[in-house]
């Protein structure tokens, strides 16, 4: 049996509690201190979804402090700029709605690299096409 990481309270083997991967899945803040062995109990684990702040009501261990509380907000890897590349059109939309709530600007030049791409490729088949049906008669 384990301990509630914020109220202390035990949490029964069968319920297991709520872990740090599932806090993160629910893109709630995960204060210092918060291993994978932590556990949070259902009690807490609502007032967490209702965005209650329990944070401040945590006992921390000496050398811990609030102000070092982990943001979970992570931008998104460069190499999303190669998906309208490689899926043209499609990819510059898909690249629009991951990027749209942190980069606007980025997020409108993937669907002009979308466009781009697909005309690019079109222009390259057209071309290869014609080529190949000139040099076969």
């Amino acid at each position: 049996m384990t301990d509630c990481f914020f109220c202390k309270q035990g949490i029964g083997f069968i319920t297991g509690g709520f872990t740090s991967s599932y806090l993160d899945s629910k893109k709630i803040t995960i204060p210092e201190g918060f291993t994978d062995k932590d556990r949070v109990c259902m009690k807490c684990m609502k007032d967490l979804e209702k965005g209650h702040n329990l944070v401040a009501h945590l006992e921390l261990p000496k050398g811990h402090s609030l102000d070092k509380i982990q943001d979970r907000k992570e931008e998104p890897t460069p190499w999303i700029l190669t998906v309208p590349i490689f899926l043209g059109l499609l990819g510059g939309i898909l690249g629009y709605i991951a990027l749209k709530d942190h980069d606007q600007r980025r997020a409108n030049d993937m669907i002009i690299y979308g466009m781009i791409s697909s005309f690019a490729s079109t222009l390259l088949l057209v071309v290869s096409y014609s080529i190949i049906l000139n040099n076969s008669f």
